[in-house]
């Protein structure tokens, strides 16, 4: 135990010469009382600091939830609408003039939307206007040389062979007329909901390949296949199998132009992450004036300008299935063009329709 000791020597009347000793007065105070408020000073100095810490840590959840994360989901949001995603909606936590200004970000995002819908609405229009009249041109083109054919093949001095040739144009303008009639179709029907179902990557390229073989500007062409396998994803086979066809019928056609003999190649290449089709030809190679928009409607490879639809469709049909196509490479001799689909989103395909027939299949249970 500690002490505070005082002393002091009490006075006498001995003379200091004196042998006796001055006796000296010693006071001793004990620490104990003042150690122990000084314990119970500092555990009140803890539970204060420690309420203290509850309290704030308290505050700092309420901000948090009222400001902080209600911000950050308004950031969030402002960065997904500037990346063209309208469907990202916010929650309504938060402050009051959190919440609010939430509101008026829903109410501007749905408008948006709607905006962005109806100017691709009047833009697909004006677009189908064009292709109409545009198609129009050539169907009147493609019936006045099917007619002047006819004449001709009625002809009673024509040889069985001149009748052949002229019955092979009639059958190139019935085929012109309809893959017109197919493009003007398929691209209305762009942007709708698709219909996959798991399907053989393999059938389907050689039914497009089958498809073009029959078509007048395939006749002549080497077509070779490379790397088809087994593969079974989940595509819209009708949708995905025109595309391939598109950029077939304009491989073969390009290849034609060329120097040699006319040969397009197809080469399937599987990776973990994606699915690409590639299809090479030996035409003369995209020119330049067309390269950056060669993807846009009535602009083909042969001419700046025209009726040419078949890249647009494959490059919609392709980012309807989560991918795209690219000009990868483009010179004298060597044009490649390349579908690139990734298994993400193929996968979330499947996903979807099995999610749609487990819910059509649920038993719906009647009242007794």
């Amino acid at each position: 135990m500690e002490y505070l000791a005082a002393s002091e020597r009490l006075t006498t009347s001995v003379r200091e010469e004196s042998p006796t000793e001055i006796p000296q007065l010693v006071v001793l105070k004990s620490f104990e009382q003042a150690t122990q408020l000084l314990n119970r000073v500092n555990r009140w100095v803890l539970a204060l600091a420690l309420a203290a810490l509850v309290v704030g840590s308290g505050m700092m959840a309420s901000i948090l939830r009222n400001l902080t994360r209600p911000i950050g989901t308004l950031v969030e949001g402002t960065r997904a609408l500037a990346q063209g995603n309208f469907d990202y909606k916010l929650s309504e936590d938060g402050a009051s003039e959190i919440r609010e200004l939430s509101r008026a970000f829903e109410r501007m995002r749905i408008q948006l939307r709607r905006t962005q819908r109806e100017l691709l609405d009047s833009e697909r229009l004006a677009t189908i206007g064009r292709m109409a009249s545009s198609i129009s041109h050539d169907l009147r083109h493609y019936l006045s040389a099917m007619y002047a054919n006819a004449e001709f093949m009625s002809g009673v001095n024509i040889s069985q062979s001149e009748r052949e040739e002229l019955m092979l144009e009639v059958q190139t303008a019935v085929q012109g007329m309809t893959d017109l009639l197919d493009s003007l179709l398929l691209f209305t029907q762009t942007g709708r909901a698709l219909h996959p179902e798991c399907e053989s990557i393999t059938l389907m390229i050689q039914r497009a390949v089958n498809m073009v073989r029959s078509h007048p500007a395939g006749r002549d062409v080497k077509i070779t296949l490379n790397g088809l396998s087994s593969l079974e994803v989940w595509v819209d086979a009708k949708k995905l199998g025109r595309a391939v066809y598109n950029l077939l019928l304009n491989a073969c056609q390009a290849a034609k132009r060329g120097q040699g003999p006319a040969a397009v190649t197809l080469t399937l290449i599987e990776s973990e992450r994606s699915i690409q089709i590639r299809i090479a030809d030996n035409g003369p190679g995209v020119p330049v004036l067309v390269r950056q928009k060669i993807f846009l409607p009535f602009v083909s490879e042969s001419r700046e300008s025209g009726t040419g639809l078949g890249l647009t469709l494959a490059q919609q049909i392709a980012q309807e299935h989560g991918g795209g196509i690219e000009l990868e490479e483009t010179t004298a001799g060597n044009t490649v063009f390349t579908i690139s689909l990734p298994r993400a989103a193929l996968q979330a395909l499947g996903v979807a329709v099995e999610k749609k027939t487990s819910v059509a299949h649920i038993p719906v249970h009647e009242k007794g």
